[in-house]
């Protein structure tokens, strides 16, 4: 689950509106994931051999569906999903186009939100899928780096990474890999210096607070920000 709604995700957040480059194109199989999303590889891997049954469809659909159907499977909401995505071709997309196009882990909120505004998504939006993304999965030493759930339940869609980052005491520290992240009290739980970013920067932590109140809230503008992001491109 949580590595579908990330490939999804990451997929669709190389994109730029700039000038229409990036975005639900399938451009992970043409720029293979590096940094803190190469775990992303074993994923592709097994969804390629899935897509080998589907020959009618396009990679990126077959990502973007899987991404919203795993959302579901967890708890969350439905997320309309259309078709009519198509792949890159060799040549289309290259690695010097999607240099430095997502975000990581080490972000502060200036950085977070010239990425997402690139993308074209509003500080709400930003908020929104950064949240959802991070309802589900965790950090893993040998993957990102980074170490650590975000939430009590990694497997289920809830608001509590929202409630958590409101709620809770948060310690910058630097773990035994060498990253800095954030740390609760009792060292159960982590924020990326990006997470943290929704706290710190004051019109990210007002709608932070917001999500943290209300699941229901939150649920409807990830449903609107998620289907927006994955029909980037």
């Amino acid at each position: 689950g949580p590595y579908l709604v990330r490939l999804a995700w990451v997929d669709a957040g190389s994109y730029s509106i700039i000038d229409g480059s990036g975005g639900s194109k399938a451009t992970l199989k043409l720029v293979p994931p590096s940094g803190g999303h190469v775990s992303l590889q074993t994923c592709i891997d097994a969804m390629e051999l899935l897509k080998e049954n589907y020959p009618a469809i396009s990679t990126a659909d077959f990502w973007a569906f899987a991404g919203t159907v795993a959302v579901y499977e967890s708890g969350g909401p439905i997320v309309p999903y259309r078709c009519g995505r198509t792949d890159y071709k060799t040549g289309e997309y290259n690695a010097s186009m999607s240099a430095g196009r997502l975000p990581t882990g080490a972000f502060n909120s200036t950085q977070v939100r010239k990425t997402f505004t690139r993308i074209g998504l509003t500080d709400r939006e930003t908020v929104a899928v950064i949240g959802g993304g991070h309802a589900l999965g965790r950090c893993h030493y040998d993957r990102s780096g980074y170490v650590g759930p975000w939430t009590n339940n990694p497997l289920r869609f809830t608001n509590e990474f929202f409630t958590l980052l409101a709620n809770s005491n948060w310690s910058l520290i630097v773990n035994p890999n060498g990253k800095t992240q954030y740390n609760n009290t009792d060292n159960t739980k982590m924020m990326l210096v990006s997470d943290y970013a929704l706290w710190a920067d004051p019109a990210y932590q007002s709608i932070t607070l917001e999500y943290a109140k209300n699941a229901s809230l939150f649920f409807s503008d990830f449903t609107a920000a998620y289907q927006k992001l994955l029909e980037r491109g």
